[in-house]
């Protein structure tokens, strides 16, 4: 075969698995649409003895611990196809819980769908990964380090989508129905903030905003701000998101990545192609530098780093291994029951990794920034003044500007790239935290509201990028553990915001958030100096190890 033929076969390989990566892509985007719909309204309809935040708060407490100790055996032992699969269904299983309004139905079905929180980032990271890997396997002008940017990139932007789609479902749902198939007979009459009759002359915003403090009587009085004046529009809103949390199972289990028979999607894209890239028929993966769960060997780490320390900052780090090493250490490992101990001890010896905590501090906080925008941007600022049939529509502004944020984030290249993108992040956050502050709610610029969705949206579409790019640049030899770890304390975050709505006002958690962000990037720059303060003195050993030997 000459190589214009070789090229077209490479050609139509690439072709087909970029098609496996939009039908992966399209289940992700599914089932978290369908967290987004529910999840930025919880705490309004739910409002009442706080249960939409006990109940979120709950969920994540319950992923936090799932993650450390469950969620790199559960990858292990079912791959991360497998573990794509189980999200689905605890995701479906927290939507239908939503059908009560009992606060023991709510916290066991956002417990469960702890599980899916806890195990979705390491599973389709890898997979991202895998996919990137294996199209640079098939093609001679373009490098890994080229499609990991390129996937990834694409990825983020796509899931960014979900504060879009989301927030219209729950748009069209809560304030479309009710405003087309409810009658003035069956619903009562909606209070608006400009009934002086209502509220006299008081201030109809005035626990609104940096003012909000969840205070009971105040949320009793005015508990039409929050809820949806029909219970039915709810159910048709938990009705939309079961049903597309079933066709992203679909799309997993039957698609890509595929369980049992269908999960062999590469290895028979192989076998049409020749012979670059060699697939282990067994698992689906190949020669690709990614095993699906995400561990590399021990003989090869050392190898890894070394390659890292040469690649450029600004992309993942190229791993290495091959076909046959995985098989060697699948043969190699003695029980089960000693590879899922080895797999504790791995994450207890990575927790205690002075850079990971370092780089755990940025993860936390951006847990808390986007729990701060879910849990209290769109309660106090959003449901709180326009109400919460409108709230999923002003709420898409932070999906409509993360987008674009995440697809730059991914054409930029330029030296310190992630260094400038990082500080420039925590600015913008620290400017949108003051204009929460200092805003007073009025009618007049409600579209300020739509300005703190949009600077969040910026802020989210460079931030996790970034630290994720941080965590695979610092970790290449355990990657299933560093994004489960990631997970663990982005879970953290949010369930931390979720907790402390009960407790605390929106004033003094602006003061915890800077104070977080301030913190974070204290530490980030400490990792990053011990890093390449590593990366030097093992450039100079090289140097005086050459020198030696000539």
């Amino acid at each position: 075969m000459d190589g214009v033929e070789v090229e077209a076969t490479n050609a139509a390989i690439r072709r087909k698995l970029r098609l496996l990566f939009l039908w992966m892509v399209l289940g992700i985007v599914t089932c978290n649409t369908t967290v987004a719909a529910l999840q930025t309204v919880q705490t309004s309809i739910n409002v009442e003895d706080s249960k939409g935040a006990i109940a979120l708060s709950s969920g994540y407490i319950f992923s936090v611990f799932f993650g450390l100790f469950c969620s790199p055996m559960l990858i292990k032992l079912a791959g991360a196809n497998g573990t794509l699969a189980i999200c689905d269904i605890s995701i479906l299983i927290y939507c239908l819980s939503n059908l009560s309004q009992e606060l023991s139905i709510l916290v066991v079905g956002a417990v469960i769908g702890g599980v899916g929180r806890a195990a979705f980032v390491p599973a389709y990271t890898l997979l991202v990964l895998e996919v990137a890997a294996s199209t640079a396997r098939h093609s001679d002008k373009k490098d890994e380090r080229y499609y990991r940017d390129y996937y990834q990139s694409r990825f983020y932007a796509m899931l960014e989508s979900i504060a879009i789609t989301g927030n219209l479902i729950a748009y069209a749902t809560l304030y479309g129905y009710t405003a087309s198939d409810s009658t003035p007979q069956s619903q009562p009459t909606r209070e608006t903030p400009l009934d002086n009759a209502t509220f006299g002359f008081k201030n109809p915003y005035e626990f609104c905003g940096v003012n909000d403090c969840q205070d009971p009587s105040v949320v009793e009085d005015n508990l039409d701000q929050y809820q949806p004046p029909d219970r039915t529009s709810v159910y048709v809103l938990v009705a939309v998101t079961v049903a597309l949390n079933l066709i992203a199972l679909f799309a997993h289990v039957f698609v890509y990545p595929g369980l049992g028979r269908y999960s062999r999607k590469l290895a028979v894209i192989n076998d049409n192609g020749e012979g670059k890239w060699t697939g282990d028929k067994q698992n689906g993966n190949g020669d690709c530098g990614i095993n699906n769960s995400g561990y590399v060997d021990n003989e090869n780490s050392g190898k890894s780093q070394e390659d890292s320390q040469n690649s450029d900052e600004d992309t993942l780090s190229h791993v290495s291994t091959t076909s046959q090493q995985d098989t060697k250490r699948e043969h190699s490992r003695p029980t089960q029951g000693g590879d899922l101990w080895n797999t504790l001890k791995d994450t207890g010896k990575f927790l205690m990794k002075p850079r990971a905590l370092m780089l755990s501090v940025s993860t936390l906080h951006y847990g808390m920034m986007l729990g701060f925008v879910v849990a209290d941007v769109t309660r106090a600022y959003a449901s709180c003044i326009v109400g919460v049939e409108l709230t999923g529509l002003f709420t898409v502004m932070f999906g409509l500007l993360a987008m674009p944020s995440a697809l730059l984030y991914g054409k930029f290249h330029f030296r310190n790239k992630r260094y400038i993108m990082y500080g420039a992040s925590c600015i913008l956050e620290i400017g949108m935290y003051c204009m929460c502050y200092f805003w007073i709610p009025n009618d007049e610029d409600q579209w300020v509201i739509l300005v703190i969705f949009g600077g969040f949206g910026i802020i989210n579409g460079v931030f996790r990028q970034n630290i994720i790019a941080a965590y695979t640049l610092h970790f290449v030899e355990n990657r299933a553990v560093a994004f489960s770890i990631f997970q663990v304390f982005y879970s953290i975050g949010i369930g931390i915001q979720y907790a402390l709505t009960t407790v605390m006002c929106v004033k003094d958690k602006i003061y915890t958030q800077i104070a977080i962000v301030i913190s974070g990037a204290i530490l980030f720059a400490w990792a990053e100096f011990i890093r390449h303060r590593k990366l030097a003195k093992s450039a100079r050993d090289r140097v005086q190890e050459t020198t030696t030997r000539l």
